[in-house]
């Protein structure tokens, strides 16, 4: 009741009066006491009365003291900022650490002098860690006195953990801060100092060795924290060089080996041999810990990794070289570092993610895997691929490598490929179809009209319609009143209707089934599902096999969290959204096409953008930057990246297999 009396005062009559002000200051409440503090703040925020807060400056609980703190929030009067300058040097070494920050918070509202009064009274080391803590928080001014201090209270044997924690905070702000800088990659937005540290080049050279000399302290945050000034600093310094990379072990956690990776890769210094292999044998590992770890990536994964690998391959030129020699090279992630690597070691590179596939009955193919298998033309590597063709997640990646050199025992597969929801697959098969003798088959006709039905999404889906056309007119010898050119870049609805009915005249006994017959076929057939008798692990599996963990997991996901999707939707619901994935597309998934300047036309999901521009992200993982300038137009599509089809060529029980696995989650 008395706190409710105090607000009461303060929202309807003005605040406190002096005397009833000194009495609550004394109350026996703490709590009491700290609005009373809160009160005194609102009464005359510009200038508080000081006498009460003076006492509660000193009170015994720090919620008080820090609600005392408080009221000086808002204070401009000078006789009031000179009072704190005179208060703050006891309080900025409270052994509260909540207190201590609400004290640095009033630091900056100090003008020079009020500050020097400050620091001139300022005895205890901790209590001049926190002043240059509020000073250069928001200001992002350098400091070497900073850096001085928060350096000696580091190397102090004597200082304790907590302190030296505070310490390399105070001695990240002396520098300016990390952040974002023009030109510079993101993944070091926290790692690099947001503008250049030659003004304090001289100041911090006789620092550094010291520093080096108490690295590794043997506390994982305070490690980390050392690591990221020597990333700040970029020293070209050999003793901080050899224990970054004695950081880096069998045993060090990936995320600290990215850390301390970040670090060295900013150092220029010569590498030898041995020190560039096992900076090679770090990088590779990451991924083989994160697999043995059960961690996830984020879907920014390989953009930053990338910039982590290009900044390395920078400072270390004989890196790329020595990456395949690395014990548990092979996985996925590692074709993302190949691109660097001399074509001589590329045949090595793929017989070691051969031997790493056939050492692992689930391992996790992608298309990169797919492609970069693909290049050696090896016949015995092809028919490593083809075994992939009912793995869905990379099926367009092996029809597009098939249809490099396409035979005509692959024709069914090259048709089948039309289907796809991939624009480059399809124009690698329609491609594929055209150096091949012309099909006569019923099944072909209908595929293509279908096909050119479903391209009208863009200027490049109409150019590949064209090419569906031309083939579809000389197997038949017909034109049936198609427009090619810019001029027919649109529906031509009545040239479809005219190819539709004589394809029916001229192959009366074939009737092609729509995806829309089978998915109504697929939806009645659940009635009769034997759900009781699904098995998770298999429907995992099958997860992965139609490609669902693509888009649904990984470190590039583009779908939506499944985690608790049998709990948010019906059964029935979850496989008509499976079956039919534009029935209810939010408008989050919906595809959005980008035409450039130049023409070009990007389709997918845009995972970032801003004033400047946006990222792009098409469903085969590919990241696309465009610039605000460069983008002509820009339109929604009511389709989803995730394919139609899916479940055509499952049975019952492979439903409730799945349907147990997707309970799971």
């Amino acid at each position: 009741q008395r706190m409710r009396a105090i607000e009461i005062l303060v929202e309807l009559y003005g605040g406190l009066d002096v005397a009833t002000g000194l009495r609550l200051a004394a109350a026996e409440d703490a709590e009491v006491r700290a609005r009373a503090a809160w009160a005194l703040g609102r009464t005359r925020p510009e200038s508080p009365e000081l006498s009460g807060l003076q006492r509660l400056l000193k009170d015994e609980e720090a919620s008080v003291r820090r609600a005392a703190l408080e009221a000086f929030s808002t204070a401009t009067a000078v006789p009031v900022l000179n009072f704190l300058s005179l208060q703050l040097p006891s309080v900025l070494g409270d052994s509260d650490r909540l207190v201590r920050l609400s004290a640095a918070q009033l630091v900056p509202r100090l003008n020079a002098g009020q500050r020097s009064q400050l620091e001139s009274g300022l005895g205890d080391v901790r209590g001049r860690l926190w002043f240059y803590l509020g000073l250069l928080q928001r200001s992002g001014e350098q400091s070497s006195a900073a850096a001085r201090v928060a350096v000696q209270v580091l190397v102090d044997p004597a200082s304790g953990l907590e302190l030296r924690r505070e310490a390399v905070r105070v001695l990240q702000l002396s520098l300016g801060d990390t952040g974002p800088l023009k030109d510079r990659p993101v993944m070091y937005d926290s790692y690099g100092p947001r503008k250049s540290l030659e003004s304090l080049e001289r100041d911090l050279n006789p620092l550094l060795p010291r520093l080096a000399s108490v690295f590794p302290t043997g506390d994982l945050v305070l490690d980390r924290e050392l690591i990221r000034v020597f990333a700040m600093v970029a020293p070209p310094n050999r003793e901080i060089f050899d224990r970054l990379l004695g950081q880096l072990t069998d045993e060090s956690l990936p995320q600290d080996d990215i850390h301390c990776l970040a670090a060295l890769s900013r150092l220029e210094l010569e590498r030898s041999q041995e020190e560039s292999g096992r900076c090679a044998r770090a990088l590779i590992g990451i991924d083989v810990k994160l697999k043995r770890l059960g961690m996830k990536q984020d879907t920014n994964w390989d953009d930053r990794m990338g910039e982590l690998y290009a900044q390395l391959c920078q400072v270390d030129p004989a890196l790329p070289s020595l990456l395949v020699q690395q014990p548990g090279f092979g996985l996925p992630g590692h074709v993302l570092y190949l691109g660097r690597v001399p074509a001589s070691v590329v045949p090595q590179a793929i017989d070691n993610v051969l031997a790493t596939i056939a050492a692992d009955p689930e391992y996790q193919w992608t298309s990169e895997i797919v492609f970069l298998i693909g290049e050696s033309g090896r016949a015995d590597h092809e028919q490593i691929l083809r075994a992939q063709l009912d793995n869905l997640s990379v099926r367009d990646a092996v029809l597009t490598v098939l249809s490099e050199q396409p035979v005509a025992a692959d024709r069914a597969l090259y048709l089948s490929g039309l289907e796809s929801p991939q624009l480059n697959a399809v124009e690698a098969c329609v491609k594929a179809l055209q150096k091949l003798p012309r099909g006569r088959e019923a099944a072909e006709q209908w595929s293509l009209l279908a096909c050119a039905r479903r391209l009208i999404g863009d200027k490049r889906e109409f150019a590949l319609r064209e090419s569906v056309m031309r083939m579809l007119q000389n197997n038949n010898e017909q034109t049936l009143k198609f427009e090619f050119g810019a001029a027919g870049y649109r529906l031509q609805p009545e040239s479809m209707q005219l190819w539709q009915e004589w394809l029916e005249r001229r192959y009366p006994d074939y009737r092609p089934t729509s995806l829309s017959e089978q998915a109504t076929a697929l939806l009645k057939s659940l009635e009769t599902v034997p759900w009781e008798t699904g098995d998770a692990e298999r429907g995992r599996v099958l997860f992965e096999r139609l490609g669902c963990a693509k888009c649904h997991g990984g470190r590039r996901s583009l779908g939506p969290d499944l985690t608790g999707v049998s709990k948010r939707f019906s059964r029935a619901d979850l496989f008509a959204s499976i079956v039919d994935p534009n029935r209810d597309i939010s408008n989050r998934y919906q595809t959005t096409a980008i035409e450039t300047a130049t023409g070009k036309v990007l389709t997918g999901l845009i995972v970032y953008e801003s004033v400047d521009g946006l990222l792009l992200r098409d469903a085969e993982h590919r990241t696309y930057r465009v610039e605000a300038s460069e983008i002509a137009g820009r339109h929604q599509q009511r389709n989803s990246l995730m394919p139609e089809g899916l479940l055509r060529n499952t049975g019952p029980q492979d439903l409730a297999d799945l349907n147990s696995y997707l309970q799971g989650l």
